[in-house]
């Protein structure tokens, strides 16, 4: 029986996704996608691959991301478009 993340098949871009859980998020990330999280209220910060590591980008480019507990257990992630 697979995990959540494992049964997730990233959905072509067309589609809107939002209220992704972090597995599904980063499912996301790894195809190639950005996500944020609506709680953010900065659609212009999100999370993306940098150098084969997990970073958030912010005005002054990508800092590595420090995930919260909120992060892990926020329902909220969306693809940026």
């Amino acid at each position: 029986m697979g995990s959540q993340a494992d049964d997730y098949k990233p959905t072509p871009s067309p589609a809107p996704l939002e209220g992704l859980n972090f597995p599904q998020a980063i499912c996301e990330v790894k195809v190639g996608n950005k996500v944020t999280r609506l709680s953010w209220n900065n659609p212009k910060e999100f999370i993306l691959l940098s150098g084969g590591k997990l970073c958030i980008m912010k005005a002054d480019g990508p800092h590595p991301l420090i995930v919260s507990d909120g992060d892990m257990f926020g329902e909220d992630w969306v693809v940026v478009r």
